[in-house]
């Protein structure tokens, strides 16, 4: 949400909710009103009691009391009563979150006056202050808390308001749909069409090769419309696409470096995750190894071609049940760092032991080169990953979120200017000083796509 998409896809939630319900609903009013099967006795075969009254127990009150009392599914009153509540609930939370966030504010603001009486040199200049932040939770006066203190205080009211969202039962039946349900419900923009849309849709592409957003036709009126960031999906395909040894000759020993991707996220929705970036990045991979055979090889047409690679993206979220039910698995910022630590351990682990059975992986260790992580977000729930990241890259420019890592002493400097710093460090010594609090600012991503390929030709 507003890293690989333009805006936050949490307020879509409900309307994909009431979606999925309806579809659910008109599939169980269908089953109670076709003529049910016989037996060889020509006896009527019923479904068993249990498994209808564990269906209409998935369903809301309002909606079971329409089923009870014979009447039909209303979708536009239910859209609305769940876009309704849905807005009390996101107004909640910003007033929370805002509450929280000028707490915090206050403290760096009474920090700042401290120094100022007491004459204290807080590694400013030009008038600027560098707060420096202490170990014991800034109880000492003149003291700031951590920043990660800072960022746990701001997650809390989105936990908060999240368990008032599973009481609501505002998100009832998303939990129901997967992904490929999910796809139909969707509107996607920044995506490359499909062949077969091509074949459909004459003229329905730009100059980048990305769908137009075009005007509201009856085939898209009932949809989601989820806008990626231009070049997002361009990127992560080609990193999956190149992260392939197919042009290795025989006995030859692969690469060691390759890239793989993984989505951290604390939406709602795995599904949605899946459906509107995990699978088009996929598509659009498969596309570009189809690409590249035509070009080296004498291919059947594409529609017959049977590709032997296969590639995942493990999706890290948060998830929303059926009866709309959210289960914190990442419940914040320091959630999202520790699994990045993790991972980092993890990779640690699997490059040494790959290091004893390859001499180029071993060459590789001897020379200090190792995983390399980087990690794009866009939101305070970020900042600890990103900084736990080798190369943390936060996108575009929140106000709250650079406010925030500015200050309590996070650097942020403009992927574009990375020869003037610190960034070859990173790139020789495989990854950067734990101590070290910069954060690149990117754009787009194409900007990404850029430095990505700077890190393949180094390494």
């Amino acid at each position: 949400d507003g890293t690989c998409t333009e805006h936050d896809t949490t307020p879509l939630l409900p309307k994909l909710a009431a979606l999925a319900h309806r579809s659910r609903s008109s599939i169980l009013s269908t089953e109670s009103q076709t003529q049910l099967p016989t037996n060889e006795m020509g006896e009527s075969v019923g479904l068993d009691s249990s498994v209808k009254n564990t269906e209409i127990a998935s369903l809301d009150s309002q909606t079971s009391k329409m089923f009870a009392d014979g009447e039909e599914y209303n979708h536009e009153q239910d859209l609305e009563r769940r876009l309704s509540l849905f807005q009390e609930l996101e107004n909640e939370f910003l007033k929370r979150y805002g509450e929280a966030k000028s707490v915090l504010f206050k403290l760096f603001e009474d920090h700042k006056n401290d120094c100022l009486e007491e004459n204290k040199s807080c590694g400013g200049s030009d008038g600027e202050l560098s707060m420096k932040s202490s170990i014991d939770g800034g109880k000492t006066k003149g003291q700031l808390p951590p920043i990660h203190d800072v960022l746990h205080a701001l997650d809390e009211p989105s936990n908060v308001v999240t368990e008032m969202v599973s009481e609501s039962r505002v998100l009832h039946g998303l939990g129901h749909a997967d992904s490929s349900e999910l796809e139909e419900m969707l509107h996607l923009h920044g995506i490359a069409p499909s062949e077969a849309e091509l074949e459909r849709v004459m003229g329905g592409v730009n100059s980048f090769g990305e769908h137009k957003s075009g005007e509201v036709t009856s085939e898209n009126v009932d949809k989601v419309v989820v806008r990626l960031r231009h070049g997002c999906e361009g990127t992560l395909a080609r990193l999956l696409a190149e992260n392939m040894n197919d042009g290795l000759n025989e006995g030859e020993a692969p690469s060691c470096l390759g890239w793989s991707l993984a989505v951290l996220s604390i939406n709602w929705c795995p599904a949605l995750i899946d459906a509107s970036l995990v699978k088009p990045v996929l598509r659009k991979r498969q596309h570009l190894l189809r690409t590249e055979k035509r070009r080296n090889e004498a291919i059947p047409p594409v529609e017959n071609l049977q590709l032997e690679y296969d590639a995942e993206i493990p999706i890290w979220s948060n998830h929303v049940d059926g009866d709309g039910v959210v289960t914190l698995h990442v419940p914040g910022s320091l959630a999202k760092r520790d699994r990045i630590a993790e991972l980092r351990r993890r990779l640690h682990e699997e490059f040494e032991s790959e290091a004893e059975t390859n001499s180029q992986c071993a060459l590789a260790t001897s020379s200090g080169r190792r995983s390399i992580i980087v990690y794009v977000g866009d939101s305070s729930t970020d900042l600890a990953a990103l900084l736990e990241a080798d190369i943390g890259i936060i996108m575009g420019k929140s106000s709250s979120t650079v406010l925030i890592a500015e200050r309590w002493g996070i650097q942020i400097s403009p992927l574009q200017k990375r020869d003037r710093s610190k960034f070859r460090d990173v790139i020789v010594c495989g990854e950067k000083n734990r101590d070290q609090k910069i954060i690149w600012q990117v754009e787009s991503w194409q900007e990404i796509d850029e430095m990505i390929r700077e890190l393949d030709d180094y390494w």
